[in-house]
Parts: C-alpha cells; structure tokens; sequence
C-alpha cells in the first residue's frame, strides 16, 4: 500500500481549481478508465474474460473496506484516495461483466444530481457491492468523487499517473543494479505481501516487469491470478488536494 502526498489548502485561496466543473470532472473519470485499461495490459491483464471475475471483485473489496476506514475515522485524504481505487477497480470490473470497453466510451453524465451526502454515498456503495449491482456501485463513485471536498479532477489525473508508475521497463531493470529477486524479496520483506513474484508483459512492443502477489497478509485477501504491486524503483505516490 502506498501513503499519497496530501496538500491541503482553503478552499478560497483556490477557487479557481473549480471543484464543481461537472465537465472537466466528467473528462477526468473518463481518462483515468482509459489509464486503467492501460495499467491492466501492461500487468498481463489484457483480456476481459470472465475468468477475472472473481478475482477483480476481491480488488474492490479490498480498495472499498479502505475508503470505510478512512470515513470512520475523518481521513478525508484516505477517503478521496479511495474513491479514485474505487472508480479504478470498479470500471475494470465492469469491462469484465459487459466483455468490452464500452464504458471507455462513455463518459459519465450527471454527477450527484440527488445530492447526497459523502456519507450516504459511501453507505449506497456498500449496499451496491454487496447486492451486486457493480454498475450502480461505480455510478455512485463517481458521484462520490464530485461531492467530495478536494479538487477530484487534479486529483483523478495524478492518481491516473501514480497507477503506470507500478511498472518497470525490463530493459531499465537490466541497466540498474536491482534483480527481480531483490524487488521480491524487498516487497516481502516490509510484511504485507507474501508470494510476491514477477513476471514480463509485453504492451505496444516495450517488456515491462510487473510484481505480483497472491496474498495481502493486512486485509487477508487471497488472489489466485494475483495482485499487480508497485515497484519500488519506479513507483510514484499520487498528489492529492483537499479543501479544509
């Protein structure tokens, strides 16, 4: 897990940032499923057959019992990192029940137009993920997103960012003075992750190596076809803005 670099401001010392520009918000989700899309070929994740399923949701369990723990305890940066992990893993679960990218098309349209609270958002995508309305579970994440105090769309963008960074080119691992043992072994070693290993996917004619593992020790989630990691010679934590 990764600790994002939060900046807070007052929100007047910033108005021009726009927190309400439905539209630009809207881009902003749009482009990070299409980012998402990208991170899930590189990871060797390029097909949405429905044998994914499973593993997927146990993701979004995981990213939504975070963004419960973050509301718990007042954490608004844990809660906006969330919401981001949440619209991530969710839209990547969608493309696996519909079996196309669809939804890349398809650039959400209406935010938040009941105006529900952050709470109640985060309690309407609980009840979804748990009854299965995955599709009712991503709409109100991105509700989630307009409503929250923080500038979502700078904030979605950097996210965005972070998640290509997990991934190293092999040709720069082969330059540098690290093996792929030695990041396994790292991974390990900081006592989250068991059964970390690496594997080399090719995406657009570039080999990257991506770290996988297929237990999460913290949340006690197993994941059989693995859990794509940073890498830590690469990795970079996403800068997240929020309004005091």
């Amino acid at each position: 897990i990764y600790s994002p670099s939060i900046l807070r401001f007052k929100r007047s010392d910033f108005m021009n940032m726009n927190k309400d520009n439905k539209q630009e918000l809207c881009k902003a989700i749009q482009n990070l499923y299409i980012n998402t899309r990208k991170v899930n070929s590189i990871a060797g994740n390029s097909s949405l057959d429905k044998s994914r399923f499973a593993n997927q949701l146990e993701t979004v369990k995981a990213e939504l019992k975070e963004t419960n723990k973050g509301l718990k305890e007042g954490n608004l940066g844990e809660v906006v990192d969330g919401c981001g992990d949440l619209l991530v893993t969710l839209s990547e679960l969608i493309m696996i029940i519909d079996g196309n990218t669809d939804l890349l098309h398809n650039p959400p349209q209406y935010l938040n137009s009941q105006g529900a609270s952050v709470e109640e958002l985060v309690e309407g995508i609980n009840d979804a993920i748990n009854s299965s309305n995955f599709i009712d579970a991503l709409g109100l994440a991105e509700d989630l997103a307009f409503q929250l105090n923080a500038d979502m769309v700078h904030n979605l963008y950097s996210i965005g960012k972070s998640n290509l960074s997990k991934f190293i080119l092999a040709k720069d691992l082969d330059e540098g003075s690290e093996t792929e043992f030695s990041i396994c072994e790292a991974i390990e070693n900081k006592g989250r992750y068991t059964e970390v290993y690496s594997e080399t996917n090719t995406f657009e004619g570039e080999d990257w190596v991506v770290f996988k593992s297929s237990y999460d020790v913290e949340n006690d989630e197993s994941y059989p076809q693995g859990k794509f990691l940073k890498c830590p010679l690469t990795f970079k934590e996403p800068e997240l803005i929020i309004y005091e």
